[in-house]
């Protein structure tokens, strides 16, 4: 993928490339995006989702419930002895590495919760139905060999005969 594309998605989605702070760890480095431009609908979509997704959380008030017996609670247990439920917390998520493995989109990251790691699988799943040179989703296969993910048309363009192209089966 081209850099201005990766300057692109840190720019718009700077949510999803942010340094997760653990105390005495030292930063992971983005080691980049190492895929077809035509996943870039894919991974827009995908950062765009965590970014929004991570917006609304930040911006939605945490309620605090008040127990029905908290008077009494309070009155019966010292503070030090009282067990609080944590609150949820924004599931902040650091994007470290996205790139081809086998024909798809590998997405290495630290963080997030169940919803974006269910956001990051699917992006990945589609990645094998979707062309990574032009991003089409007609008439998809693989190679063999190096394995890659690209249309019929694509595959013409590249290596002019089919030998090593496969269809996918849906």
């Amino acid at each position: 993928m081209k850099q201005e594309s990766e300057n692109i998605f840190k720019t718009k989605y700077p949510k999803c490339f942010e340094y997760l702070n653990n105390e005495g760890s030292i930063p992971p480095i983005f080691t980049g995006i190492n895929c077809g431009d035509g996943w870039y609908e894919i991974i827009d979509s995908l950062l765009m989702e965590i970014n929004s997704y991570i917006n609304e959380k930040e911006s939605t008030p945490r309620k605090n419930k008040k127990h029905p017996f908290s008077s009494i609670i309070n009155l019966l247990i010292p503070p030090k002895f009282r067990i609080y439920k944590k609150e949820e917390s924004v599931p902040h998520i650091q994007i470290t590495e996205i790139t081809k493995r086998f024909g798809g989109l590998n997405i290495y990251y630290k963080g997030g919760d169940n919803y974006i790691q269910g956001l990051i699988k699917l992006a990945e799943e589609m990645s094998y139905k979707t062309c990574e040179q032009c991003g089409s989703t007609t008439n998809v296969g693989t190679t063999s060999g190096i394995i890659k993910t690209i249309c019929k048309k694509c595959e013409l363009k590249h290596s002019q005969n089919l030998n090593n192209w496969k269809p996918i089966k849906h």
